[in-house]
């Protein structure tokens, strides 16, 4: 399965991807690993949601309320998984 996200979070994924490598070498995350974590982090706050179509693709999209605290921009979607990063 395929997770479309939208670029602000992917971002956002991987800048705490390079800090937790820079907190622990000897502990390599996988990019799909980071974004998940932070994809949940930031449901857990109210800041991004998950939207499944009638296909069953996923897409994870940040709220007004995170693009309003971060002043970033949407940008377009990432895909990852099998066929992605």
């Amino acid at each position: 399965m395929n997770v479309r996200i939208e670029n602000v979070l992917w971002q956002l994924a991987k800048f705490y991807r390079e800090r937790l490598a820079e907190d622990h070498p000897d502990q390599p995350i996988t990019m799909s690993v980071a974004a998940l974590a932070t994809f949940q982090a930031l449901k857990d706050n109210g800041d991004a949601v998950e939207q499944v179509d009638a296909d069953g693709n996923v897409t994870w999209k940040a709220t007004p309320q995170l693009l309003r605290k971060t002043g970033l921009e949407p940008g377009p979607l990432v895909t990852f998984g099998p066929e992605g990063h």
